[in-house]
């Protein structure tokens, strides 16, 4: 078992290399590879989603924090 492929690739492999019909196993393997990576990334879309929301936000809150603190002081000062 190798650590660079998955072992799901390596069992059709040997399968195909016996039955003769690696060509067509392998298709398979891409397409359920390519499927599973899919639904990873939506996974992780779905959760960096409310983070960088979050981030933005708060650097948007900081940034009219950091605008409005001086103005407040100065009309004070008045």
């Amino acid at each position: 078992h190798s650590p660079l492929y998955p072992r799901l690739m390596v069992y059709l492999l040997v399968v195909g290399d016996e039955t003769g019909r690696t060509a067509h196993l392998m298709e398979k393997c891409t397409v359920m590879m390519e499927e599973d990576l899919r639904h990873r990334l939506e996974i992780l879309i779905a959760v960096l989603e409310p983070v960088l929301l979050a981030f933005v936000s708060l650097l948007v809150c900081g940034t009219t924090v950091a605008v409005m603190l001086p103005m407040s002081r100065l009309l004070q000062a008045l």
